[in-house]
């Protein structure tokens, strides 16, 4: 009777942990602001708060799958190495490196989860991933996602892609383990949140907000004026609408109501996405038992969840 209720405890408080992290994910903004990988490593943070999480953007050589980082963040645990300090992680993050060339065979156009030690081997097994690495290599999990154009073939003619990687593992100082299938199941919504933010833009690229047009555009949203905007700021009003055009053109929107919706995240959905769900790599499936296909949206059934039953 006591190890049920143990048990129900466990699951209780894991049920807490994704609502938690399901709720900062599906409020994260859809604008390309510079923090948007900072501010995604902290909610996915919520999942397993003595866990260290880490999100990049990159662009991938989609002959040689080398990754190169476009902006990245971390969540901020100080009682985890791989985030005690925030900038170091960060230049760690700039040498990923290349990524398995088993993704030639599978495809770049649908999102994967797998351990570190597969799916970023050479990251891996250098200097630059120490603190990332667990005492358990199957821990240290890596998702990868295409963003721009994601329904691309392997016989695209294209040679850059754009995608979402996100990497987690568990603090090598508590017993607490990540939950692959808890983390897949968030990921399939990070991995439609961040398409959304990327806008679908052309030449593979996001064009991130400036600080200045950021502020604006939170501005806006709370329904102020471009005159207001522009006491507020010591800045004429031309000098706004200047930021407001910019705004407009990178954020895909024809006028004021399309652009707040856009940043919002209410966007066009009369276009289905082409994203995929997440499939957890097969070796991963064998090394830990986690199941294989997760649900694309939050109001899913998530299938085959492991809490600690």
């Amino acid at each position: 009777m006591q190890c049920n209720i143990h048990n129900t405890s466990n699951t209780n408080d894991n049920l807490h942990k994704l609502a938690q992290c399901v709720f900062a994910v599906s409020t994260l903004p859809c604008a390309p602001t510079a923090d948007w990988p900072t501010q995604a490593a902290e909610a996915l943070s919520k999942l397993a708060p003595n866990a260290a999480f880490a999100v990049i953007i990159a662009h991938l050589n989609t002959e040689s799958l080398r990754a190169s980082t476009d902006a990245s963040g971390v969540s901020s645990n100080p009682n985890h190495p791989a985030t005690t300090n925030p900038f170091e992680s960060r230049s760690t993050l700039e040498q990923l490196g290349s990524l398995n060339s088993k993704l030639h065979h599978s495809g770049l156009s649908k999102p994967l989860i797998s351990n570190a030690q597969i799916l970023l081997p050479k990251w891996y097994a250098s200097d630059a991933s120490n603190h990332w690495k667990s005492t358990q290599p199957q821990q240290t999990l890596v998702s990868y996602c295409p963003l721009i154009n994601a329904g691309a073939t392997q016989n695209s003619t294209q040679t850059q892609q754009l995608a979402l990687i996100c990497i987690a593992t568990p603090n090598p100082n508590s017993a607490d383990l990540l939950d692959h299938d808890m983390f897949s199941s968030v990921m399939s919504i990070l991995n439609h949140k961040a398409a959304a933010m990327c806008n679908e833009q052309a030449n593979n690229s996001i064009c991130w907000l400036t600080q200045r047009e950021q502020v604006i555009l939170d501005q806006l949203i709370l329904g102020c004026s471009v005159r207001e905007i522009a006491d507020s700021i010591d800045r004429s009003p031309h000098t706004v609408h200047d930021h407001v055009k910019s705004l407009h053109k990178k954020l895909g929107a024809s006028s004021r109501g399309q652009l707040i919706a856009n940043a919002l995240g209410h966007k066009d959905q009369s276009k289905p996405s082409q994203l995929h769900s997440p499939q957890i790599d097969p070796e991963l499936i064998r090394q830990t038992g986690a199941s294989e296909f997760i649900e694309p949206h939050p109001e899913s059934r998530v299938r085959a969840m492991r809490l600690n039953r």
